[in-house]
């Protein structure tokens, strides 16, 4: 039996292979962007911060974004799966074409990588000098 399924079963380890890897540049991209965003909106932040904005509020905020950037992705990512999967049911040896489990794992996968690359952005961004945000412009 194990032999009978090699072949499938290393088509699948290299798949699995490309899916892990491309987590990280999924993670690299959303921190570039919150990064970005960051540096772009320091004015605003300085501004919020001086009118007495807490430095909890401003990372909620900065968070929110970066979550709504990666659920935005998450959604494309299902619904694309989801019509495509019907390509790989040949490929696939015990495991339903849409198996839920693959879904929620991989959806709190790619969350959790969003949050990783939201949160070094968003503590930055607690850490700017009101004072010094808003001589800058």
């Amino acid at each position: 039996m194990s032999g009978s399924i090699a072949d499938i079963r290393s088509t699948m380890l290299v798949f699995a292979s490309f899916a892990g890897v491309a987590i990280i540049p999924a993670a690299v991209g959303i921190y570039g962007l919150m990064s970005h965003w960051v540096s772009q909106r320091t004015y605003e932040i300085g501004l919020r911060v001086a009118i007495g904005c807490s430095r909890q509020g401003i990372l909620s905020m900065i968070i929110a974004q970066g979550m709504k950037l990666t659920l935005y992705g998450v959604f494309a990512g299902i619904l694309s799966a989801l019509l495509l999967t019907h390509f790989l049911t040949a490929l696939l040896f015990g495991v339903a074409a849409n198996d839920t489990l693959t879904f929620v794992g991989v959806t709190v996968l790619v969350l959790g990588a969003g949050v990783a690359a939201t949160v070094f952005p968003a503590w930055r961004a607690t850490r700017i000098d009101p004072t010094k945000a808003l001589r800058a412009d």
